[in-house]
């Protein structure tokens, strides 16, 4: 596989899986999906494809954070 698609693979099983995990912890604890308890405790679930993305530009593809110039 070339570095592209490493890239892609790696976000996205890290944004999936991220949301999904931090979705079924409260679920496990016994929190109804209904409750606010539940929306404020998933709510770091919304960042994951955000999270995803620092962590495989930055460690897995190294291509940096920073905005491309373009002329």
């Amino acid at each position: 596989m070339n570095d592209r698609n490493t890239g892609v693979v790696s976000y996205l099983l890290r944004a999936f899986g991220l949301a999904w995990i931090l979705g079924e912890i409260p679920l496990q604890l016994g929190v109804s999906a209904n409750s606010p308890l539940f929306q404020f405790v998933a709510l770091p679930g919304g960042f994951a494809p955000a999270i995803a993305a620092i962590i495989v530009r930055k460690w897995i593809t190294r291509e940096g954070l920073a905005v491309p110039a373009y002329a």
